[in-house]
């Protein structure tokens, strides 16, 4: 959407990304690797990987050309259940959020009618 929603509805993607960090020997992965592995297409990855880069650091390039993605140090250093609880964490926020600008717009647009409309029956 406008970028403000990167872990709503998006959280089985991110987790299952992050478990494919997990379960490889190697540090960093191409996003063709971790689309092979979690069978999600090559660009909700790359876009998700490139969105959540509090999750994702994107690596400086080897010189080859090829771009690779690693956890940072404070991910890596947490249990599976806290990066889990992390990721809900930041969805249920960003579901707060969402609610509460729909919300804000019901309102104005009722407040709004009732001005415009609210005349006629006075």
């Amino acid at each position: 959407m406008l970028g403000i929603f990167r872990f709503r509805g998006k959280t089985s993607r991110i987790l299952a990304i992050y478990h494919t960090f997990c379960d490889h020997d190697e540090r960093s992965l191409h996003p063709i690797q971790i689309s092979r592995v979690t069978g999600l297409d090559l660009i909700t990855v790359k876009r998700t990987l490139d969105q959540t880069n509090d999750l994702f650091m994107k690596l400086p390039g080897r010189g080859d050309g090829i771009t690779r993605y690693a956890l940072p140090s404070s991910i890596y250093a947490m249990d599976p259940e806290e990066v889990e609880a992390f990721v809900r964490k930041h969805a249920r926020m960003e579901n707060w959020v969402f609610w509460t600008i729909w919300a804000s717009i019901i309102v104005a647009f009722s407040v709004s009618t009732f001005f415009v409309f609210g005349s006629m029956f006075l």
